[in-house]
């Protein structure tokens, strides 16, 4: 077969791969909805993660609730986890994540052999 040949033949195949490998992961994506949304935030997730960090750390601003309690308006701070925030915000269900999570886990561990390997549902 000669070089140009060969090569378009390889070309091919790697569209091929490609190919399969966008399939695979929309069926990851349908099977396992909440885990492919942190897989396409995350990295925005990061970059607001680490800004609530810099004002937290650097700049000493907490996020807080406003209350009216006794004469005029008062601020607590939020009793909830930053990453809980960011789950909420990007619209990611933690219940939901974990149980994905734990599937995928008994699933690979089933194709590693582990006879104990079970699903909890």
């Amino acid at each position: 077969m000669p070089k140009k040949a060969a090569k378009l033949q390889g070309l091919g195949d790697v569209a091929e791969t490609l190919d399969l490998q966008k399939k695979q992961e929309q069926e990851r994506a349908k099977t396992y909805p909440m885990c492919a949304k942190l897989s396409r935030v995350r990295s925005d997730k990061a970059i607001i993660d680490c800004f609530l960090d810099w004002l937290y750390e650097d700049k000493k601003i907490e996020l807080c609730t406003r209350s009216k309690r006794y004469l005029g308006e008062n601020f607590a701070p939020i009793h909830v986890s930053k990453d809980a925030l960011l789950m909420e915000y990007f619209g990611i269900d933690q219940a939901e994540l974990e149980k994905e999570r734990r599937k995928i886990l008994a699933e690979q561990r089933r194709a590693n052999g582990d006879l104990d390997a079970s699903e909890d549902d």
